[in-house]
């Protein structure tokens, strides 16, 4: 036995399974020693090398990144599926009991993005339902509410943007003849830090740093770190900050589970992979239906009403919260003609409906009712209401500013008032409907 016999001996006195193989190799070499001894030793030594360097119970080194690069895949076409938990801006108030909730929204994001021909399919679904599908090509952008207008569609499509009442110049004019101008190459979403787009060109770059090992929901993990450089938005002056994250791989798999960026959301990898082109969907995103695509809402006239008219201005006993309330007085009722328009694309024509509205007044503090047979967009209820449901019936929704709305005996009912939230709970609480 040589000197470097004992020192690798030493060096691996803590490793039985590598001492074991080291032995056998040794025991191999020392039959082979009496034939060519001049090589045995650096045989040896290259021998224990592959083994520390691939041995398959190693969780760390050049075999974590290159196996994390082939779990992805080298399809042309990356898909990927994260999921993430986002707070509401929102809650809800049960008017019996007075318990709030603020249940999150998951929203999950699919996307299908391949590099080499600028296409990128993106699909949003918030608590399972649909509310994003977009599409990117070298020849625009493309949603469900339509086409984007950005200046490339506009040059290409100059009749149909000045029809649109859209334009790139301050002057308005878009001319007639048009201008092939390509569209920019598609960027995934910074929403997804990154991540999407950045993970397997970091793998590959050789540019992730190991961070330790660690389990989620009881899965042993390994931490990759990326610093994932941005690529400078069209017409911005400077470069976008570099995405910092922190990426849990399987240790089993090698497939990213998490995502946690050091600033902004983290986020559950459901799915990242490379798939074929014939294997991608590129789909147009499908219409949504035209009544949905509502662009205003306005009160376009009213008339002031007493209340025994007030009672069936919406053909069914509309709602009131009495004289008084939290120490205002009803000073006015109004009967509103509420005006809902259409994107011109639809080819609808804007639509009129009967809103009605009660005020409330101390001096300078007030409280307004105001409600429709329809959420109407112009008594603030979004349309479609995506991202903030009708609340049940006998709970009343607070969003920001104070505003409450709430779903009762057919009708939509908005609240406001420069008391707060206080008053406007106190309104929803007090309404009936107003007597004969």
């Amino acid at each position: 036995m040589t000197t470097r016999d004992l020192e690798l001996l030493d060096l691996l006195r803590d490793e039985p399974e590598l001492l074991a193989i080291a032995d056998a190799v040794a025991t191999t070499q020392r039959r082979r020693r009496m034939r060519r001894p001049l090589f045995a030793i650096p045989v040896l030594a290259a021998a224990l090398i592959t083994v520390v360097l691939f041995a398959p119970w190693q969780g760390s080194g050049p075999g974590l990144t290159a196996r994390a690069l082939a779990a992805v895949g080298d399809e042309p076409v990356l898909h990927a599926v994260v999921r993430e938990q986002r707070p509401v801006d929102w809650y809800l108030v049960d008017l019996s009991t007075g318990a709030r909730s603020a249940p999150p929204l998951t929203v999950e994001t699919e996307l299908w993005y391949d590099r080499s021909r600028g296409l990128e399919h993106k699909l949003t679904r918030t608590n399972g339902r649909l509310t994003e599908d977009e599409l990117q090509t070298p020849d625009g952008v493309t949603t469900r509410g339509g086409p984007v207008f950005t200046c490339a569609w506009i040059a290409r499509h100059p009749v149909e943007a000045t029809r649109e009442r859209v334009s790139c110049r301050l002057d308005g004019e878009n001319g007639t003849v048009p201008r092939k101008v390509p569209e920019p190459a598609p960027i995934v979403d910074p929403a997804l830090g990154g991540f999407v787009s950045g993970y397997r060109d970091a793998l590959a770059a050789g540019t992730v740093r190991e961070g330790g090992e660690g389990e989620i929901d009881g899965r042993p993990v390994s931490w990759l770190e990326l610093t994932l450089e941005q690529p400078r938005p069209p017409g911005a002056d400077r470069d976008l900050e570099p995405i910092r994250e922190r990426v849990a791989v399987d240790r089993e798999t090698y497939r990213p589970l998490l995502v946690r960026a050091e600033h902004g959301v983290s986020y559950e990898v459901v799915t990242i992979e490379t798939v074929a082109a014939q294997d991608a969907d590129f789909s147009k995103p499908v219409p949504l239906p035209a009544e949905e695509r509502v662009s205003s809402g306005t009160v376009v006239a009213w008339e002031e009403v007493g209340l025994h008219e007030a009672r069936s201005v919406l053909r069914r006993q509309a709602l009131w919260a009495g004289r008084q309330i939290e120490g205002l007085e009803l000073v006015h009722v109004e009967h509103q003609i509420l005006k809902t328009g259409y994107a011109r694309n639809t080819g609808l024509a804007p639509r009129q409906s009967e809103g009605l509205e009660l005020e409330y007044k101390s001096g300078a503090a007030f409280l307004t009712i105001q409600e429709a047979t329809e959420p109407s967009f112009a008594y603030r209820w979004a349309t479609p209401d995506r991202l903030w449901s009708v609340p049940p019936v006998g709970a009343v929704r607070i969003q920001p500013f104070g505003w409450g709305f709430l779903h009762r005996e057919g009708l939509y009912v908005s609240i406001m008032s420069s008391l707060g939230e206080q008053a406007v709970l106190a309104a929803a609480k007090a309404l009936e409907p107003i007597p004969g």
